[in-house]
């Protein structure tokens, strides 16, 4: 899947900020030595991608939802 260039729910204008959100995620990403995360719904714990998308001011679910469910086939091709 692309990236749109505006959000399908709202019309929010996201895809400029997809190059940014890749390149801060793999930087913060090996930058620590993160363990994985299991949520039990008692607590919300900040992940790297919860700050780069307060960070970018996406604060509706169906922006994030296009962030955080993408997947990149090119390179499965």
């Amino acid at each position: 899947m692309i990236i749109p260039i505006r959000c399908f729910e709202c019309g929010k204008v996201i895809g400029d900020q997809w190059v940014y959100y890749q390149a801060k995620l793999k930087e913060m990403k090996a930058n620590s030595k993160e363990e994985k995360v299991y949520f039990d719904g008692k607590e919300i714990k900040e992940t790297p991608e919860k700050k780069i998308l307060d960070s970018l001011g996406l604060v509706r679910a169906c922006c994030r939802t296009h962030f955080l469910t993408q997947v990149d086939l090119l390179t499965k091709i």
